[in-house]
């Protein structure tokens, strides 16, 4: 767990997300290929349009992170369909960069 996050039990339906209704409803953004980090964080994979349709592995916070540097993009033509483009194993991402398909791995907060 983050410091300073304690874990709570919430009825159905109440539990406080950090991925607000406005982020899930904009025409702006996708978010998909959810995971969990080994500090207990989120970590999705969310599109950018303005930036020619990249593809950015975000990682949850006060204010969400971008988990690969800038010349990279998480996605993959194996799985056209959607889905497989990284994998979290702690604080290590593997990803398939999409430019040129192969995987890299990245520390989380080390980009």
């Amino acid at each position: 767990m983050p410091s300073g996050v304690k874990p709570a039990t919430a009825p159905y339906g109440s539990w406080r997300s950090p991925i607000t209704a406005d982020v899930v409803a904009s025409a702006e953004k996708r978010l998909g290929g959810i995971a969990v980090a080994g500090d207990g964080r989120l970590l999705w994979i969310e599109s950018r349009p303005e930036e020619k349709g990249r593809m950015v592995i975000v990682k949850e916070g006060n204010e969400p992170v971008d988990v690969i540097p800038q010349e990279f993009g998480a996605r993959t033509l194996a799985q056209e369909y959607g889905g497989g483009a990284f994998a979290v194993d702690n604080s290590v991402v593997v990803f398939s960069n999409y430019k040129d398909q192969r995987l890299y791995k990245q520390t989380v907060g080390s980009k």
